[in-house]
């Protein structure tokens, strides 16, 4: 079922398997398109992997504002694990499936909205599974071939000696595709601070 938001893009829900229960993942596929949207050849693809927290967000914009143009595509993933092998498991996918298409919904409002200030003309595709966070990852990036895989993280590098996420680091060894982990400058400026912090107190240990 197609319909328009306030902004003109054509929405529609393409792929719904949240209510079958025969399935090992269950998915909810939302899409849109700007007014005008024409895929060309140098049209690229581009995937952000998301679990909705702020540096999450942050990749996401930073993938629409620096990243797309005119004729792009964007996907955007979000998977959510579960125990499945318990008594509570009909009840727990009953309230993911109902948060799932909340947080869809809104997260295509916001991405909506950003592309509608900057006029960019661009189709955009969001992902929400309940499943196994890698094999949904590398099943995704087969299925759209993108560009580009763009994740966000809250920590450092390993070179600078701490870690990234889990995922983050999962898709920079594994991924088939170039791979870019997107921090935000406050994010930054935290983590120097913090190390400033350490270094600051390791020196005042070995004074006393």
């Amino acid at each position: 079922m197609e319909e328009s938001s306030n902004s003109g893009f054509i929405r529609v829900v393409s792929f719904d398997t949240m209510t079958n229960k025969d399935l090992p993942d269950y998915s909810f596929t939302l899409r849109a398109k700007s007014p005008g949207y024409k895929r060309t050849r140098r049209s690229r693809t581009f995937m952000v992997a998301t679990d909705l927290a702020n540096y999450s967000e942050y990749a996401l914009n930073w993938t629409t504002d620096t990243m797309m143009e005119d004729g792009d595509e964007l996907i955007v993933l979000r998977v959510v694990t579960l125990e499945m092998n318990n008594k509570k498991r009909d009840g727990l996918l009953q309230l993911e499936e109902k948060e799932s298409r909340k947080k869809a919904n809104e997260l295509m409002e916001k991405i909506i909205e950003n592309s509608h200030k900057s006029d960019k003309k661009i189709s955009v595709v969001i992902e929400f599974v309940i499943g196994k966070v890698q094999e949904t990852i590398q099943r995704t990036i087969s299925m759209y071939q993108p560009s580009l895989l763009i994740v966000g993280t809250r920590g450092l590098s390993e070179i600078r000696g701490m870690f990234l996420g889990s995922i983050s680091k999962y898709c920079l060894q594994h991924s088939p595709v170039p791979v870019t982990v997107v921090r935000s400058e406050d994010q930054i400026r935290k983590s120097a601070f913090d190390s400033l912090n350490i270094n600051f107190s390791k020196k005042k240990s070995l004074a006393i």
